[in-house]
């Protein structure tokens, strides 16, 4: 069945409709006569496209599961841990504690906002010179501090280290701004709880996530939301802590920061960190790659975007059709392989046998 929609949200709708009726359809039957839950799923060839779809099916509240880490680093319980993950991390990260106290747990409104970039902007300014040094945009509250302040990681203005360094009760800057006495305390509990956390970035990741999710009430958040069981409402948690597990088998670094390297390469390289083959799953919609998509059988599959041009791509991928695409035994003289390769064919089977052998395959 083939539709025509005007835009992505149009479609989106449609598609969710389309799944409402499927998931009320009878396909299969056990052997007492009870009816087996269809087994659905949303195949699209980039991960952009998942975002209006999952969108639309919140909206409507209609079960569905992210397949691949790529697209559960988009979903919004996990944009929220990795923010607090990096904002544990690196106190550079103001872009990530920014998203922590604009979301809907902290609700730091654009006033406040304003006002704590103006107090980071002049802990900068503060840094390095003498307490006693004060200058007219210092208070004299300010001018009485014992200290100097430094920055460990940062020679910038840092809304990470101005949240340890919270201004006292009447602070306004030199634009007249000032923290509101709700916001105030927000702050105080974030910087309280960040704080605690700071306690675990020794301890095994696993750990550290576990924590976070804890301090986050992330668990309660998710399991709050309606017409959702408790083991569905988990299921981008649970998969991003496997996700960690898995980091943790296979990579010889195992710190905060390398397994947040690896997350911002798993999101810029969508094909670059593959999740594992999953599993049919009847109690949710799977949005998915086609890629991802291999080896794996549903009841009813919906393909968005089938666009001319865009999917399926008029762009020739095969080696023969570029010289930039030519493998290397076609693209030089014999006697310039680089380092550590030798061509396929030149040893006799035992020698091959002994080692891995690179080729590509030609045209069909």
């Amino acid at each position: 069945m083939l539709g025509r929609f005007g835009t992505d949200l149009d479609e989106a709708a449609a598609l969710a409709e389309d799944v409402m009726k499927y998931r009320v359809t009878d396909f299969e039957r056990e052997a007492t006569g009870t009816p087996v839950p269809p087994a659905l799923a949303v195949l699209c060839r980039r991960r952009a496209q998942m975002e209006t779809i999952r969108r639309e099916f919140e909206a409507r509240g209609i079960a569905y599961e992210i397949v691949g880490l790529g697209g559960l680093l988009d979903t919004p319980e996990i944009v929220d841990l990795v923010a607090t993950l990096r904002v544990l991390a690196d106190p550079g990260r103001s872009d990530s504690l920014m998203r922590l106290l604009a979301g809907a747990r902290w609700r730091i409104g654009p006033a406040d906002l304003m006002a704590f970039r103006d107090w980071s902007s002049q802990l900068a300014r503060r840094r390095g010179r003498p307490a006693d040094a004060a200058t007219p945009e210092d208070g004299p509250e300010d001018a009485s501090d014992e200290a100097v302040i430094e920055s460990d990681l940062t020679d910038g203005a840092s809304l990470v280290e101005a949240l340890d360094w919270l201004p006292r009760e009447g602070w306004s800057s030199s634009h007249g701004r000032s923290l509101t006495d709700p916001a105030r305390d927000r702050l105080g509990r974030l910087s309280t709880e960040l704080r605690q956390l700071r306690g675990y970035l020794g301890d095994d990741l696993t750990t550290l996530l576990g924590e976070v999710e804890r301090a986050m009430l992330l668990d309660i958040e998710v399991a709050a939301r309606p017409g959702t069981s408790i083991h569905q409402a988990r299921r981008n948690l649970d998969a991003f802590q496997d996700a960690a597990a898995g980091f943790l088998r296979t990579s010889h670094r195992v710190d905060i920061l390398a397994f947040l390297a690896w997350l911002e390469a798993a999101a810029v390289e969508e094909n670059g960190l593959e999740a594992p083959p999953a599993d049919i799953n009847r109690e949710a919609v799977q949005l998915l790659t086609v890629h991802a998509s291999k080896g794996l059988e549903w009841d009813v599959v919906f393909v968005p975007g089938l666009n001319a041009g865009a999917f399926p791509s008029s762009k020739d991928s095969r080696w023969s059709s570029g010289a930039a695409a030519l493998p290397w035994p076609s693209g030089g003289p014999f006697g310039s392989a680089p380092m550590g390769y030798r061509p396929a064919g030149s040893e006799g089977l035992a020698g091959r046998r002994k080692g891995l052998q690179i080729s590509r395959p030609g045209p069909r």
